[in-house]
């Protein structure tokens, strides 16, 4: 589908699939808990301000958080480890908003807590630093996962991510809390069939993670 007007796509235009597995998920277990994967993919990215005062990158990050933060498998424990999901960067200008089309997809297993609400992840939005290699959070939301279970975002819907006022070249556009972009966003929690990880994974061998 062609931009529409006053879009811009980034300029890497291939579909992004990222994913972030529990070693071994087969092996394991939580009592009170089902593996489940979240789907999480977005389409859009609108800025509702400017968000930098020169030439500069950005990116979108996901970072899951499970309600328990350790597996039992057999007799052992051992620690889950989560990585966090980034998008490859994206060229944004010195303009009072912009809106870039992408394609990017998230998979993130996890094991859905049935008894209590703990299961969350953030999505960040990251702006290249210019003092410092360290990319700098701008905005951000959080999504409780058991909302997203009973109310899944169809295509098109909108999640809305606010300042954490670190924009410093504004200070209207720096307010915490400001909502500052708007991602067009479909959102899910599936079934994970365990019988076939592949699906998922194609690399999943069910090694086990680290104790």
């Amino acid at each position: 589908m062609p931009p529409e007007a006053g879009e811009r796509r980034p300029a890497d235009d291939k579909a992004q699939n990222l994913y972030s597995a529990i070693p071994g998920l087969v092996k394991r277990s939580i009592k009170g808990c089902v593996p489940r994967i979240c789907h999480l993919r977005i389409t859009k990215i609108e800025a509702l301000t400017q968000l930098t005062s020169s030439k500069s990158e950005i990116k979108i990050v996901v970072v899951m958080n499970d309600g328990r933060s350790r597996l039992r498998d057999g007799v052992r424990m051992a620690r889950l480890k989560r990585a966090a999901l980034s998008s490859a960067p994206m060229p944004v200008q010195m303009t009072s908003s912009c809106s870039i089309a992408v394609n990017i997809d998230f998979y993130m297993q996890y094991f859905h807590n049935l008894r209590q609400h703990t299961d969350t992840f953030r999505i960040l939005l990251q702006k290249k630093s210019k003092r410092s290699l360290v990319n700098k959070v701008i905005a951000e939301c959080t999504v409780v996962l058991a909302d997203v279970l009973q109310g899944p975002l169809d295509e098109g819907s909108h999640l809305m991510l606010h300042s954490t006022g670190r924009l410093k070249h504004s200070q209207q556009t720096g307010a915490i809390n400001t909502p500052l972009i708007r991602i067009h966003a479909q959102l899910e929690s599936l079934a994970l069939d365990s019988s076939d990880l592949t699906k998922w994974w194609p690399s999943d061998k069910g090694d086990d993670g680290d104790d």
